[in-house]
């Protein structure tokens, strides 16, 4: 039986999806090592991991959960077998840790061909790598080539160029947007981007905070500067 969950941003998908994995986990104390669970990214797999064991924890210790009544709803255990199992499976787990699975698609999927290279005729030290070059190099040129009907893009790459001469960096538009695009490929772009909610950052107020960003750092510049002349005045009443 195949049974899927649709839900929007902020409505609980990820106590849903605890739920369920939960429910299986305490009809047998074994069955962490039979279950698989995937994600889309390293962030939501160390949060499904941080709130299965935080919630296990819980149950073990007594603590109040509201995973209780929800995990009752279908197994029919009381609250006491429901702890007392919760305290096993959560020795388990620590004790056997790798055979707790709860990984990104990709690290599956590698897992998987590792498994199976001798018969997919594949050396067993292969590497998987993302060809983000060659995907940044025809976005870049998918975004210079809707330059002559979209003024709003040409009005921020020349601002955009304008700022990199200033700072002495290449007047190479195409490598400095390249090198912007390599950001997305970073784990760090979830804190800005999360997929579970909506970002605050947005091509309508881009220049807003691009005037934010500037001031900060004439300020800086600014306080870096007085520190060096009111430092540099005191080595002379020293000297």
């Amino acid at each position: 039986m195949l049974t899927v969950y649709k839900a929007s941003a902020g409505s609980g998908k990820t106590f849903q999806l605890v739920v369920e994995y939960l429910k299986l986990l305490l009809k047998n104390p074994q069955n962490y090592r039979h279950i698989l669970a995937v994600t889309f990214t390293n962030k939501a797999t160390n949060e499904m991991k941080t709130r299965i064991l935080e919630t296990l924890n819980q149950l073990a210790g007594g603590e109040e959960s509201s995973y209780i009544a929800e995990i009752q709803k279908e197994n029919n255990l009381s609250e006491e077998n429901i702890r007392k199992n919760a305290k096993l499976v959560l020795k388990n787990i620590l004790h056997d840790y790798n055979r707790f699975s709860i990984s990104t698609i990709d690290s599956f999927t590698q897992r998987t061909i590792k498994a199976f290279n001798r018969e997919l005729g594949i050396s067993p030290n292969f590497r998987l790598e993302l060809n983000s070059e060659m995907i940044l190099a025809e976005a870049t040129d998918r975004m210079l080539a809707k330059i002559d009907k979209d003024k709003k893009l040409l009005s921020w790459l020349q601002d955009f160029s304008k700022e990199k001469i200033e700072e002495s960096y290449s007047q190479r538009i195409e490598e400095n947007i390249k090198a912007l695009g390599k950001e997305l490929f970073k784990e760090n772009f979830q804190l800005f981007f999360p997929d579970d909610s909506e970002s605050v950052y947005s091509r309508e107020n881009l220049i807003e905070f691009g005037t934010e960003l500037q001031k900060i750092k004439t300020q800086f510049a600014h306080q870096l500067k007085t520190f060096e002349k009111e430092g540099f005045q005191l080595l002379l009443k020293m000297v």
